[in-house]
């Protein structure tokens, strides 16, 4: 939805205090919560919607121990440091066929009227394309250095419909049951507390009938290759038990990343290395779910 810009109050209308979760108003350049009095920083497109407190999650074993100390790198400081690149094809570990066919996968799901949320959106690799086909999208992000790369470009391509928020997804700073789809890509594979209390926040944002698309780690790929060894992952049936949990139904579950990341494969290499892949049954890297709640 290019070159058509929003009543910033409509916007505001759809957001939340992530400590209360009270309704927020314009006030001058900053937001303030109409129930603790607390404002929020304001710049055009930019909102900062950190809580007061981060939600305390104890690690249950080493991967949600090494992100738990992200997570607070990232509130203390903004960005994982100057040395290290934002998350997505910016960070150079993410093979861009890869984030293709997930991208065009999510834009069967979208349409022109949509409220659609990004989770973990990081440098926009999937925020920018969707959002020139849904009503509003707005970007979640704690990292500030990946929500500036994806705002620029945003801001280059003429994109009037998202919104940045730097904010805690375990805090979503969204009114209940208020968004068309969400999406999170990358995210779900930190931990079984880490990842049902993300898959929580984001069904508590969701409309009825609304979707939910996210990915996991394929565990039988992780035993055969090794790659992603520090990320938690997940059998096909566990994911599905996961998503019907939290009053999910699993419309698809695809698999996605045949080939092996053992290089940066371009978007056609991708395509053909991936093909075969798929027709020998090679695993798949990855299980990209679809889910609608009820």
């Amino acid at each position: 939805m290019k070159d058509k810009k929003l009543e910033i109050s409509s916007i505001i209308s759809l957001l939340a205090c992530p400590d209360d979760g009270g309704e927020l108003a314009i006030s001058e350049d900053f937001l303030e919560c109409s129930s603790c009095k607390r404002s929020f920083v304001m710049d055009g497109n930019f909102i900062e919607l950190l809580p007061s407190h981060r939600k305390k999650i104890e690690p249950t074993g080493s991967v949600e121990s090494t992100y738990q100390e992200m997570y607070e790198h990232l509130i203390r400081d903004g960005s994982l440091g100057k040395n290290r690149p934002p998350f997505g094809i910016a960070s150079k570990s993410v093979p861009p066929g890869l984030v293709n066919d997930i991208a065009s996968e999510l834009a069967t799901h979208v349409d022109s009227k949509m409220i659609v949320c990004d989770v973990g959106a990081g440098s926009g690799d999937y925020s920018l394309s969707l959002a020139k086909h849904c009503r509003v999208l707005f970007h979640c992000d704690m990292d500030t250095r990946g929500i500036s790369l994806a705002r620029k470009k945003a801001n280059d391509e003429g994109l009037m419909n998202i919104f940045f928020l730097r904010c805690d997804y375990f805090r979503l700073p969204f009114r209940h049951a208020i968004l068309d789809l969400v999406y999170c890509i990358d995210v779900i594979e930190r931990g079984p507390l880490h990842d049902k209390t993300l898959m929580e926040e984001m069904k508590r944002v969701l409309r009825n009938t609304g979707y939910l698309i996210f990915d996991c780690h394929n565990s039988e790929r992780s035993k055969l290759t090794h790659v992603n060894f520090a990320n938690a992952a997940y059998s096909k049936k566990e994911i599905i038990q996961l998503a019907t949990q939290f009053s999910l139904t699993v419309h698809t579950i695809k698999g996605v990343g045949y080939i092996p990341q053992i290089r940066l494969w371009s978007k056609n290499e991708y395509v053909i290395a991936n093909f075969f892949a798929r027709i020998v049954s090679f695993p798949p890297a990855r299980f990209l779910l679809v889910c609608r709640s009820f």
